[in-house]
């Protein structure tokens, strides 16, 4: 996948913006407004019909958790005039830091995002959530 191209599938992707001084709270805000906008289950992002397509592609309209995550860093990190292409690793590491959870990881924010009672306004929730529980001076 060239670089600067987020994730088709769940666990491509994402990039370093933690690791680069955009601050994560920034971060979780912009996802709270992606999951806002659109939100969606079973693919990081959809797209006009409910088709799956990349989390960057313009025609992207909803976002599960991870999907509008890793939308939020690369927008943010295209801002702040930083290449966006490394893993979603770093972020993946940072779970429990902003969620709460004691297992961490991608696959939890999946997990949790696709569960059948889940709702949009629920992500938005937790995005916020996150957003206000993240540590100062975090990046």
């Amino acid at each position: 996948m060239a670089d600067g191209q987020i994730g088709a599938g769940r666990g491509d992707s994402g990039s370093q913006a933690l690791d680069r001084g955009v601050p994560p709270q920034k971060i979780l805000r912009r996802a709270a407004q992606l999951v806002a906008r659109g939100w969606c289950q079973g693919a990081v992002a959809r797209g006009k019909g409910g088709r799956e397509v990349l989390v960057t592609a313009p025609s992207a309209r909803k976002w599960c958790l991870a999907g509008a995550i890793m939308r939020a860093v690369h927008e943010l990190s295209i801002q702040h005039g930083k290449r966006c292409g490394a893993s979603c690793l770093c972020w993946s590491r940072q779970w429990g830091a902003f969620f709460g959870e004691s297992a961490p990881g991608l696959g939890w924010a999946v997990d949790w995002n696709d569960a059948k009672e889940r709702t949009g306004n629920q992500v938005v929730a937790r995005l916020r959530q996150a957003a206000k529980n993240c540590p100062e001076g975090q990046n």
